[in-house]
């Protein structure tokens, strides 16, 4: 709540300066960033990705996940997995995965367990794994859900 009250406040000085509508809502929008505002932080971001401007959402997301938002974190990892304008780098991938999922995002926890599972970008951890199904499932993920449990029949067999 606290940071949409400064987004109002930041705004209002522009509007009552005649500032705000005279520039460019992206500058705008950075400057709300810079002060703060995770949400605008993760919107650049994906305003940039899918302008495959990779390296300025890369910035933007990693702001964003500095400010602990889960999605920021969870795009600077999709960023590294894929290797968008980056060489692929699955370690780093997995660990803004990670810490995607320690802010409660659920499909970073999915792709961490993936990661796991799979020993793409680190040695193969079932328990591991397991934990962050399971944490994407409580956080309302359905792929969580069915990952755990696929990988609960796997290790029964």
């Amino acid at each position: 709540m606290l940071k949409y009250i400064s987004f109002f406040l930041f705004c209002s000085t522009f509007i009552l300066s005649g500032e705000l509508f005279s520039q460019d809502p992206i500058v705008i929008q950075e400057r709300a960033c810079m002060h703060g505002n995770d949400t605008v932080c993760m919107d650049l971001g994906d305003v940039y990705l899918n302008e495959k401007n990779f390296r300025m959402a890369y910035e933007y997301y990693d702001i964003a996940c500095k400010y602990k938002n889960g999605l920021g974190c969870f795009g600077v990892g999709y960023i590294y997995e894929k290797g968008l304008d980056f060489p692929a780098n699955y370690s780093k991938a997995l660990t803004y995965y990670e810490l995607s999922c320690k802010y409660n995002n659920a499909n970073g926890c999915s792709l961490a367990g993936l990661m796991h599972a799979t020993g793409k970008g680190v040695p193969i951890n079932y328990k591991k794994a397991l934990f962050l199904f399971d944490k994407s499932c409580s956080l309302g993920s359905s792929t969580g859900c069915r990952s755990h449990t696929h990988t609960l029949r796997l290790l029964s067999m």
